[in-house]
């Protein structure tokens, strides 16, 4: 499960915001999960296939890019300077609750603490969110910018609910058996570097979007944050 870490490490970095939310995740049709070992195909536990097919995939739109045209409008710098201020007041925060949840998953992915430091980055991406929700964003270059970022940050919230809503079959069932802990890993492993490559592509697409916007405004921001 350290995947996992290293999976929502990635959704930090991600400096993105649709509004859509139910388009975040898309679970795909229950089934039983069957992965090959070393003796031969063995189907998983009911538990664990559920939880294989209940990880957040996410929305192809993440991948789109974002056009910044080279008119400036009347509220652009405006609300390029809010959208940062967002960013860098949202930004220690997240990195406390990262380091917590990394430092929790070093010890073990198994144990009660590990799951409560989830709860706890969960509840500051929400916040995180809500903060963009309810800033006032005129410009309609900024608004998609921040819809990318919303879209983002409720994927990771869906990433983290996903390991508190299965922690009974993490904590369960792998720490029993690690031989279908590694196969039920296995198994969603393929589903979880495409996440992960998607939301690396898409967060490059949104530095683009950012990158451009700064320079039409000529505006500085710290380059370790976006």
């Amino acid at each position: 499960m350290t995947a996992f870490i290293r999976f929502v490490s990635v959704l930090l970095t991600a400096s993105a915001l649709t509004v859509n939310v139910s388009a975040a995740a898309k679970p795909v049709a229950e089934k039983r999960v069957a992965v090959q070992s070393s003796k031969g195909k063995v189907m998983l536990p009911a538990d664990y296939a559920k939880m294989i097919n209940d990880f957040p995939e996410p929305d192809p739109k993440l991948l789109e890019p974002i056009p910044i045209s080279n008119v400036k409008s009347l509220y652009g710098r405006a609300d390029l300077v809010k959208f940062f201020e967002i960013v860098l007041q949202s930004h220690s925060e997240l990195m406390a609750a990262q380091d917590e949840f990394n430092r929790a998953g070093e010890n073990s992915t198994h144990s009660p603490e590990f799951f409560e430091a989830a709860k706890k980055l969960d509840d500051e991406w929400k916040k995180v969110t809500g903060r963009f929700l309810d800033a006032d964003f005129r410009d309609p270059e900024i608004k998609a910018v921040v819809n990318r970022r919303v879209e983002i940050n409720i994927l990771a919230s869906k990433v983290l609910e996903y390991l508190i809503k299965h922690q009974k079959t993490l904590m369960g069932e792998g720490e029993k058996d690690p031989e279908i802990n590694r196969l039920g890993v296995m198994a969603f492993r393929e589903k979880q570097n495409k996440a992960q490559e998607e939301i690396k592509r898409s967060n490059a697409e949104m530095l683009k979007a950012v990158r451009a916007l700064k320079k039409k405004y000529s505006l500085q921001s710290p380059q370790k944050v976006v």
